[in-house]
């Protein structure tokens, strides 16, 4: 190829690359411009022009905009659901609880086994005994009246708390050189990933209660509870157990050369790596789950969606259901979002202290 072919190439490239530059400057432009006709007409309809306060539903009417108080004015159904007015403090203190219990989750100096699971129960039980009572005074409130947002961050936390150790041995067995054991778990996890999690959830409210003997009852919630914590333990193992396939067969043998135990083994030199290994897959099933609390709906509970329903069914009110919807879609965004962001924090950290080491 002459040196004059070459130029001429480079030219038609060069070309080439100018087109392309300006038709993806064109898509932004336009992209930015309807981005920003969309905005300013969120703003005026959610801002500008929007009703805020106590107001009624026909001065609701009068305004071109939103009306915001068919949020505000039922806020503590959407937080609550149908917990007696008059103990309402309790629901909110147990609120912080659970908030408490969470973000003390996320805090360094509790990752320790006996630290985690001590904040787990420490934070669980004053949360069940406020929300429940029937102790110390306190008037007994039914699960069956606990609902709103608090449901489900409740059921958020407990099918985390109960599914992670039993994802851990289910992914334990799974690797087990026992073949007896590895088919066990890998029939429990294959079977339960292979049904739909509402299937799971109608399994424990309407046909486990039916296989008990005669005269035991048990709560309603917490069959709900203890199914998704297995549903989620399930699809968590197969998460850990690509976290273990990444373990070298070299650190198992430094490991028996070194006298250590199987447990001991497990604890302080593989665990370690595979939840790190496994974090990103497992802070997704996080937000997986989290999201998917919103289906107990489906199974009678009174969760965030049932109260945003029941929030519109009020006469004169059913016409603002986009505001108490955009209220409940807000409050499973930030619990999405922070749990995302804290997650992509982590994983910075991860990735500066291995660089340092």
């Amino acid at each position: 190829m002459s040196l004059l072919e070459a130029l001429t190439g480079g030219l038609k490239v060069n070309r080439f690359l100018q087109r392309r530059s300006f038709l993806q400057s064109v898509v932004s432009i336009i992209s930015m411009l309807m981005f920003l006709f969309v905005l300013s007409k969120l703003a005026s309809w959610g801002a500008i022009n929007a009703s805020f306060g106590n107001i009624t539903s026909q001065q609701c009417a009068a305004s071109s905009g939103a009306c915001w108080a068919a949020a505000t004015q039922r806020i503590n159904v959407i937080f609550f659901g149908t917990y007696p007015t008059i103990e309402l403090w309790r629901a909110q203190a147990s609120l912080l609880i659970l908030v408490a219990a969470i973000i003390g989750t996320c805090v360094p100096f509790f990752w320790q086994a006996r630290r985690m699971l001590s904040l787990w129960l420490a934070l669980g039980l004053a949360f069940l005994v406020l929300m429940r009572g029937g102790i110390f005074g306190l008037t007994l409130v039914p699960t069956a009246l606990w609902g709103g947002f608090t449901l489900n961050l409740f059921i958020f936390f407990c099918v985390v708390m109960i599914g992670m150790p039993i994802a851990i041995a289910l992914a334990l067995m799974r690797q087990s050189r026992l073949r007896g054991i590895r088919f066990i778990a890998g029939a429990f996890i294959d079977l339960t990933r292979s049904l739909p999690l509402v299937g799971i959830l109608f399994f424990a409210v309407l046909i486990f209660p039916l296989v008990l003997p005669r005269g035991v009852e048990t709560d309603t919630l917490f069959r709900v509870v203890f199914a998704f914590a297995f549903f989620f333990a399930c699809y968590e193992a197969e998460v850990l157990r690509g976290g273990f396939q990444t373990i070298d067969n070299g650190q198992l043998e430094a490991s028996d050369a070194l006298g250590l135990t199987y447990w001991n083994r497990t604890r302080l030199v593989v665990l370690p790596q595979v939840l790190e290994k496994s974090f990103p897959t497992t802070l997704n099933q996080f937000v997986i789950t989290f999201k998917e609390t919103s289906l107990v709906f489906i199974v009678g509970l009174f969760d965030v969606l049932r109260a945003a329903e029941v929030s519109i069914s009020t006469p004169g009110w059913s016409a603002y259901y986009t505001e108490v919807y955009m209220l409940v879609a807000s409050l499973f965004f930030v619990v999405t979002f922070s749990l995302s962001r804290y997650g992509r924090f982590l994983e910075e950290r991860m990735a500066s202290s291995r660089a340092r080491s």
